[in-house]
């Protein structure tokens, strides 16, 4: 057999190696343990296979769990809400992040102020209904730095 042959009998071997292990691995865990395996197999397969057959491995895996399924035991459900609170999970977290960063902006446009010396810059950034202004463009600055417009408006 030449190189390219046994490179294709090696990628075929490990296609069915990353389907069989990921079909048994799910299937023998319960709950939310499922998704995790799941996930698990599929980082695997996109190491062992490559990008470019990993996704068919994925998708003959859940064909083959998709006709294994019976009544008392449904695998793709359990990854489906295992992956329903995963995103919800992430999402949660996410507003919590821009919340704070939101939050820290309030104070950081106050500290622009007080390194301006700009007094009705500080009263603007007290005031509660110039917030909608002054929390989104302060935790723009403190990530990117002070806006041009701010320091000419108020320096």
């Amino acid at each position: 057999m030449t190189e390219p042959q046994i490179m294709i009998v090696f990628i075929i071997l490990m296609f069915i190696t990353t389907v069989g292990i990921t079909v048994f691995l799910v299937k023998r865990s319960n709950g939310n343990a499922r998704l995790y395996w799941f996930i698990a197999c599929v980082m695997a397969s996109f190491y062992l296979v490559g990008y470019l057959v990993a996704p068919f491995s994925t998708v003959i895996s859940l064909l083959i769990l998709f006709l294994m399924k019976n009544e008392k035991d449904n695998a793709l459900v359990d990854i489906k809400d295992g992956l329903f609170h995963l995103i919800a999970f992430s999402a949660s977290g996410l507003f919590f992040v821009i919340y704070g960063l939101l939050a820290i902006g309030g104070f950081y446009w106050l500290w622009m102020a007080i390194q301006l010396g700009s007094f009705w810059m500080f009263i603007v950034g007290v005031f509660p209904l110039s917030f909608l202004v002054t929390v989104p463009v302060g935790a723009y600055s403190l990530i990117f730095g002070m806006p041009d417009w701010v320091i000419s408006f108020f320096g």
